[in-house]
């Protein structure tokens, strides 16, 4: 009946580009409205982040919006010439670092790269969060939650490779088309508090849940969420040490959501 999402919309017509046998009936059936805006379905252009509050961000492109990767000159040292990763765009960047999406020759697979450069490890505070983060994530293993594969050290920065959801955020989602439908947005929820609850049973709270840290991906044909950046997580057993990183009574996360 003409009721799909602009993001549903896009992936038919994705679909559609790749499949001859679909696009011979599509095209054998009458020009109505639907199937026009299936045809002219174009992809949300904004950015949404991938497991990183920002930086970060995982953004599905077609083909033909792709944007060239960045200049060599431009990337941390060991990255533009590593012999296992090709650059194909920047996704973000903000305070805890730059984030690349990058073919894994090897593999044969994109991944997310998170890179800390040597001038933000030195910073205060800035390295054992990240390294933390690094440590986290590692331990989880869930379908709802955002895969950890590796850290490295390249040159003088260290790189962190996770899972590229090709998707988008809850967030980009809502504004773009307003309020979800409430046995959708109940669905979504339910996945989240899934990766939550596993996350829990590692002895790990999340503490910054928001939209824009709830990815929507397909697998096969089921829409699935997925839990993202557990930079702020904190280990719910973590003894009480001087110096650490965060102190009782201390308030961290993202304003509007950190009820």
């Amino acid at each position: 009946v003409g009721r799909l999402f602009d993001y549903l919309l896009a992936q038919v017509n994705e679909h559609l580009e790749q499949c001859p046998d679909c696009r011979k009936r599509a095209g054998e059936m009458s020009a109505d409205s639907f199937l026009e805006r299936v045809r002219g379905a174009q992809k949300p252009s904004g950015n949404s982040t991938f497991g990183q509050s920002r930086p970060g961000g995982t953004q599905s492109y077609s083909a033909r919006s792709a944007p060239a990767p960045p200049p060599a000159n431009t990337l941390p040292p060991g990255l533009a010439d590593h012999p296992d990763y090709e650059i194909k765009r920047e996704l973000g960047r903000g305070g805890m670092g730059v984030v690349y999406l990058a073919h894994n020759t090897l593999m044969g697979r994109d991944e997310v790269l998170k890179v800390m450069g040597r001038q933000i490890m030195e910073r205060a505070g800035v390295s054992e969060r990240f390294l933390r983060e690094i440590r986290t994530v590692a331990k989880l293993r869930h379908p709802n939650i955002v895969t950890a594969y590796h850290a490295t050290r390249i040159g003088e920065s260290v790189v962190f490779a996770m899972e590229y959801v090709k998707g988008y955020d809850l967030a980009q989602l809502v504004k773009g088309q307003g309020p979800l439908p409430v046995a959708l947005a109940c669905n979504f929820v339910y996945q989240a508090a899934l990766g939550l609850q596993h996350a829990h049973e590692e002895g790990l709270v999340h503490r910054d849940i928001k939209p824009a840290n709830l990815m929507l991906s397909r697998n096969g044909n089921k829409a699935t969420v997925k839990v993202l950046d557990f930079g702020l997580a904190k280990a719910t057993r973590e003894e009480k040490v001087d110096g650490g990183l965060t102190s009782e009574g201390q308030e961290l996360g993202t304003p509007a959501f950190i009820a």
